[in-house]
């Protein structure tokens, strides 16, 4: 099996164009029983599930399945990778229908300490984890993460340090759409791909529970599933929107981040018919600075 061919984190040097390997096996997570009346595990610093990689071994890691998003600690000594489920064959498309019908407790959060070579597991059982941020970061750790749980469009903040270690917050629930990635521009606010619109239809399928086997196995295309995708910007704490616009999906489909540059938002897509770059301008009194006019 070529090196490049299995799911995983990569590094890419731009001057020789190679492509390396960075991980691409987590440990195995230790059995837990989920309560569904109980949100989903955030470890305290120091208390996750822990293991290096040189001590990985048949019986106590396995391939990582999918990953969906990473973020980099502003000293690039730690990587946080988000894996929203992780059965094998795991992959977007129809499997990520089946979560979002489903709302499973699938999504984990994973850290990769480049100095020691050690894996961590920093959350689990949560909603489709995609996106992620790193929040109030110094030399030996962040206090926080961001995460979107994209299937029951949610925002949330993990606490990793500080008094509220463990937990978790929501910062924004029934969000229009389904939130996917997150990034931030130079100015620290936050911008959101809204990849799906959210529908009545959807808000009644979670409700009306006894629907839900039925869905499953209904074609997909028989389903009313939006075309409409969107991009959402928060302030820097993520606690108040700053700007939103909805796009009918006639050109641009299903906008999974949106990735802030000097003078444009570059938009990344994920349907396949989708050809191109796509960047738009930033809205009116949100250009970074130096860029205003």
């Amino acid at each position: 099996m070529s090196r490049l061919s299995r799911v995983g984190v990569y590094e890419i040097h731009i001057s020789t164009k190679e492509v390396l390997p960075v991980l691409t096996d987590v440990l195995i997570p230790p059995d837990v029983q989920i309560d569904p009346a109980k949100p989903g595990i955030v470890y305290k610093e120091g208390s996750a599930p822990k293991l290096k990689v040189s001590e990985f071994n048949a019986s106590n890691s396995r391939p990582l399945a999918f990953c969906n998003d990473l973020a980099i600690s502003p000293d690039a000594k730690r990587i946080y990778i988000t894996t929203p489920y992780s059965y094998e064959g795991a992959a977007m498309g129809g499997g990520a229908f089946g979560e979002a019908i489903t709302l499973a407790r699938n999504g984990l959060l994973w850290r990769y300490n480049l100095e020691n070579k050690t894996v961590e597991l920093i959350a689990r059982d949560f909603n489709f984890i995609d996106g992620i941020l790193t929040e109030r970061s110094d030399h030996s750790g962040e206090d926080s993460v961001l995460i979107t749980e994209t299937t029951k469009f949610r925002i949330d903040r993990l606490h990793l340090r500080g008094p509220k270690a463990g937990t978790h917050d929501v910062l924004w629930e029934y969000l229009p759409g389904m939130p996917d990635g997150l990034d931030r521009d130079s100015e620290g606010r936050i911008w959101v791909g809204i990849i799906k619109k959210r529908t009545g239809f959807i808000t009644w399928a979670h409700r009306a529970r006894w629907i839900k086997f039925s869905l499953l196995n209904f074609p997909q295309n028989w389903l009313p599933i939006p075309r409409q995708t969107a991009v959402l910007a928060l302030s820097a704490d993520a606690s108040t929107p700053l700007f939103f616009t909805e796009h009918d999906g006639s050109g641009l489909g299903e906008i999974s981040a949106v990735i802030p540059g000097k003078q444009h938002l570059y938009l990344a897509n994920f349907r396949k018919n989708s050809r191109g770059v796509y960047s738009i301008p930033y809205p009116k009194g949100l250009q970074p600075e130096g860029e205003q006019k």
